[in-house]
């Protein structure tokens, strides 16, 4: 029986539903900041991974340095030492010090998760602390891969040219999230007795209820938890790949300084110059895509801002930058693998049409029509690898119970 001046789709006192928000003293603050330590939570075996991978990479790169080592004693240098200690100094310090320091970070970030997992927290300083050696691990990759990667001034600049918009946006984020949050601590302050015993308001400082506003919106579905896996399980997998090929220049590198060469300098740059321009293009641009979903997926925010977004223009940028890096990928191994210019242009039209293909299947099998634009794609292709993830895992899982 409704209660006289009772507000319509709010249950009446005894009889709130599960999913109804029950005001309390700082619960608004203490909501949002259980929300972010959930998402971070429900990463952990993702970030495990991505460390691990990190510490095995930066490990070999570690014990294998780029330019290779020196294969006879001779000119005041030992055999088996570092060829970039003697040709480029500052340049080897440079890779050195930032591949140590992604190595202890991974491995600082694998006891704190052990822990948190372990002790089974959900929330804390260790979370916080966790963060920022995780943002820690991932500049230190970016230093060592621009150190590492390069030799010249060119390859240099073009580095630096693709990794600053990564910084100076993640970075820009980074501060709209900390303005955002001020004034929404703000706004609760100054409006907390006109607010008090309604929905919870969201980060951004919009309200958190529905259309009508009788019920809070799903903060965490199944649908948004897929979507952040898939995106972290893709950028770990770029992420290593770019690192390893990026230290590992295909064709090698000359042992010795002849014939108007360097030592430690790529083969392929000097045969194949334009050639190896491409491929080292494509290769940053696939790592420092792969990075920046990483570092995204790990600021607070930007899943409620992105990842939620149910407009598809608004939800783009994560999977764009995703589709970047598989595209990087993609030219990276053509001009890598391939030293030929036909042989190049057949690997490139197989994976044009591969990709054709693909994004016809993608769309005809969720709109049954034809393709109309591009943005469709940004949309479709999450939930069509969350089907095919669903479909995949429960066989797995059968199979090892069976």
């Amino acid at each position: 029986m409704d209660h006289p001046g009772a507000i319509p789709g709010v249950a009446a006192v005894g009889q709130i539903p599960a999913t109804t928000y029950v005001p309390s003293s700082g619960s608004g603050k203490e909501e949002t900041r259980t929300r972010n330590d959930k998402v971070m939570l429900d990463l952990r075996k993702y970030l495990l991974l991505l460390t691990i991978l990190a510490m095995t990479v930066t490990y070999v790169a570690g014990l294998n340095p780029p330019g290779s080592v020196w294969l006879d004693t001779q000119g005041g240098h030992l055999t088996g030492n570092q060829i970039l200690v003697v040709t480029y100094h500052a340049r080897y310090n440079a890779f050195s010090y930032s591949n140590t320091t992604a190595f202890m970070a991974s491995g600082v970030v694998i006891l704190l998760l052990l822990h948190a997992i372990w002790a089974k927290k959900s929330g804390g300083p260790l979370f916080v602390v966790l963060r920022w050696v995780m943002v820690l691990d991932m500049l230190s990759l970016v230093v060592a891969y621009t150190a590492g990667a390069s030799r010249d001034t060119l390859t240099t600049a073009l580095a630096a040219a693709l990794v600053f918009p990564v910084f100076f946006y993640i970075l820009l984020h980074t501060l709209l999230i900390i303005s955002l949050r001020r004034r929404k601590n703000s706004g609760d302050e100054a409006d907390e007795h006109e607010h008090k015993g309604s929905w919870p308001r969201s980060a951004y400082g919009r309200s958190a209820t529905g259309g009508d506003g009788s019920a809070p919106i799903d903060d965490d579905t199944d649908e948004h938890r897929r979507r952040r896996k898939i995106l972290m399980l893709l950028a770990i997998f770029a992420t290593t790949i770019a690192y390893t090929a990026g230290l590992n220049s295909p064709g090698g590198f000359w042992p010795d300084t002849q014939d108007g060469h360097r030592a430690g300098d790529p083969v392929l740059q000097d045969h194949h110059q334009r050639r190896f321009l491409a491929f080292f293009v494509c290769n940053t641009a696939s790592f420092v895509a792969s990075l920046s979903v990483i570092m995204l997926l790990l600021t607070k925010g930007f899943y409620t801002r992105f990842l939620k977004n149910k407009r598809v223009v608004e939800a783009a940028p994560p999977y764009v930058s995703i589709l970047t890096s598989l595209l990087g990928l993609i030219g990276s191994y053509a001009f890598g693998s391939c030293r030929g210019t036909e042989s190049t242009a057949s690997v490139l039209v197989i994976y044009v049409v591969g990709l054709v293909i693909m994004l016809a299947i993608l769309y005809f099998a969720w709109t049954k029509g034809p393709p109309v634009s591009i943005f469709f794609f940004f949309h479709f292709f999450p939930n069509w690898l969350s089907s095919v993830y669903e479909m995949k895992v429960p066989k797995l899982k059968s199979v090892g119970h069976g």
